[in-house]
This record gives structure tokens, C-alpha cells and sequence, in this order.
């Protein structure tokens, strides 16, 4: 299974990319496969990631987040 999706700014904190809330190029991305495997990779200019070959089940998506800063990951399609 392939996965898209995006890293933005979250300004308002409210889990949502709104007009004002800018993407994050050149973000380091994590997923975490329930056995514990991880898969990195890292968005695009305009804050996009594809991570490949994940297996179907339970995983967690998590940007790795400078201090003081908070990103969120958005969902492409359903």
C-alpha cells in the first residue's frame, strides 16, 4: 500500500490546513508499523510525502517537530 499526504503549519491548532497555514518543505516523516518497524522519508517544496510498501494494519504517522514548533499531517483523498 501506497500512502500521500501532507505537512503543514498549524497555526490555530486546529488539526485543519487553513488558507493562512503554510506547508512544510523538507520535513522529516515517521511511520511507525504496529511491530515497531519505522519508515522515514521527507515532504516536497510544497510539503508532500509518499511512503511506499506500507502493510495493511495499524500504523502512526508523526512528523519529527523542531522544538518549539507543531506540524500536522493532512490526509489526501479518503
Amino acid at each position: 500500500m501506497s500512502l500521500q499526504r501532507f505537512v503543514f503549519v498549524d497555526i490555530n491548532q486546529n488539526g485543519l490546513q487553513d488558507g493562512i497555514e503554510p506547508p512544510v518543505p523538507g520535513q522529516v516523516v515517521v511511520l511507525t508499523e504496529r511491530n515497531g518497524v519505522e519508515l522515514i522519508t521527507i515532504t516536497d517544496q510544497d510539503g508532500m510525502f509518499e511512503i511506499s510498501g506500507v502493510p495493511r494494519g495499524s500504523f502512526t504517522i508523526r512528523p519529527i517537530n523542531e522544538p518549539g514548533k507543531q506540524w500536522e499531517t493532512g490526509f489526501l483523498g479518503t
